[in-house]
């Protein structure tokens, strides 16, 4: 189910067909990757994608505040979706043609009762939507296989 930011991205993006290109953008695994890499180095998430927006959708384009507002409401959504959560906001950025400001992300912490859940609820729950969808195939093989050798020996 998607949060509530989502929806909200998701329903400006429709409005504008630059915020559409903007939350494209965002959304592919190339930003991704780069929103994580900043993130992991403790940097704010935009660090990592505010070159390639630049020249994806022009400086002139980034200047409006409505639109860096909309960039950052899309990276928070996609963050969160990868486990991700606001760790420091307003970080001044000095260099950056692009935003003056950005938030600094952190995993997110699990809850305790995850403790309480087995390894494989662990490793699954600590999976993105793209590593899950990899695992399904062979996950479906594995079983398969082992249902088969499981009828051979009886």
């Amino acid at each position: 189910m998607k949060d509530r930011a989502s929806l909200r991205v998701q329903r400006m993006a429709a409005a504008d067909p630059m915020l559409l290109k903007i939350l494209e953008f965002i959304r592919s695994a190339a930003a991704i990757a780069a929103l994580l890499a900043a993130s992991e180095r403790g940097l704010p998430a935009v660090t990592g994608i505010s070159e390639q927006l630049r020249k994806q959708i022009g400086e002139k384009s980034l200047r409006a505040a409505s639109v860096k507002q909309f960039v950052g409401l899309a990276v928070r959504a996609v963050l969160r979706a990868e486990g991700y959560e606001p760790h420091q906001v307003g970080v001044r950025l000095r260099h950056d043609l692009v935003f003056q400001a950005g938030t600094v992300y952190a995993k997110a912490a699990m809850p305790a009762a995850a403790s309480d859940r087995g390894p494989i609820e662990r490793i699954v729950a600590s999976l993105n939507a793209d590593e899950i969808r990899a695992a399904i195939p062979f996950l479906q093989s594995r079983l398969a296989e082992l249902e088969s050798n499981k009828t051979n020996h009886l």
